[in-house]
């Protein structure tokens, strides 16, 4: 779920030193915590409407996401703090995106496999792997894959729900009016659904007809509601982002080609075996 009215923020408690965003830690003025992130001044920042995308797509996917929104950062809070070069001045000068900071959580990079079943009984949400890979898939995500999942485990007493994040290089980290929607060429490696954990969630699921039949139902289902929301909230966003309403047109044909669709259904099936 993600909020399009843009807040301030009063308090920067930390940055978070990464090989990507470096994101910092912030407290909105509705006295939540947020990690923020910015696009370092590029205009139109696409990493920020790529993050907008997925926050607005994922629910209508039914695969939960950290209660996400825009804040705008004043200046002076940078001012006077010592953070890295992703955090100049002028790449605040519009709202930045905001994730919802939740604890207590496990990076799944640091997640142990080696009780595989044991492992996989402490998962509450197991499909919701699949929903992602599949989204992934679609959205062409550079930044999920074997070596870097993007996804944290919340610890739910004993057990851990899985949560994706980071979603700033979807759209295969292009501009929107750069995407191909005749040119399809997934890299087999970087599979979610090939990586450690992705082979563990499909060893105890039981993939059959049945279960390829509602993906395929769910995927189109969430593709023409998917559609139907960038018209209504990211389009209006267009002012506010320096993007044109006709290169949002464009990524709106180049998400719903039925050609370019269907091989990504069926690349995502190829990834079941």
């Amino acid at each position: 779920m993600i909020n399009l009215n843009p807040i301030s923020t009063p308090t920067v408690f930390k940055e978070y030193r990464t090989e990507g965003h470096s994101p910092l830690l912030v407290m909105g003025e509705d006295s939540e915590n947020y990690v923020i992130k910015n696009d370092k001044g590029r205009k139109p920042p696409y990493c920020i409407l790529n993050e907008i995308i997925a926050a607005i797509f994922l629910p209508i996917w039914e695969v939960e996401i950290p209660n996400a929104r825009l804040i705008n950062l004043p200046v002076e809070l940078l001012e006077n703090n010592r953070f890295s070069n992703n955090h100049k001045v002028h790449f605040y000068e519009g709202p930045v995106f905001a994730s919802k900071h939740i604890v207590p959580v496990t990076d799944l990079n640091e997640f142990s496999f080696v009780n595989e079943r044991k492992s996989f009984k402490k998962i509450l949400n197991p499909d919701d792997l699949f929903k992602i890979a599949l989204f992934d898939t679609w959205l062409e995500n550079d930044d999920r894959k074997p070596t870097n999942y993007n996804l944290l485990l919340q610890h739910i007493g004993n057990d851990k729900k899985i949560i994706p994040i980071d979603h700033a290089f979807i759209l295969s980290t292009l501009s929107y009016k750069d995407l191909n929607k005749n040119q399809y060429s997934p890299i087999s490696n970087e599979q979610l659904l090939v990586s450690d954990f992705g082979r563990m969630i499909k060893r105890f699921t039981k993939i059959d007809k049945d279960f390829i039949s509602n993906k395929k139902q769910m995927f189109y289902l969430c593709v023409k509601e998917c559609v139907k929301e960038i018209k209504e909230y990211v389009i209006p966003l267009c002012s506010i982002f320096d993007i044109s309403n006709d290169e949002l047109e464009h990524l709106i044909e180049f998400l719903k080609d039925e050609s370019r669709n269907k091989q990504v259904f069926e690349e995502f099936i190829y990834r079941l075996k």
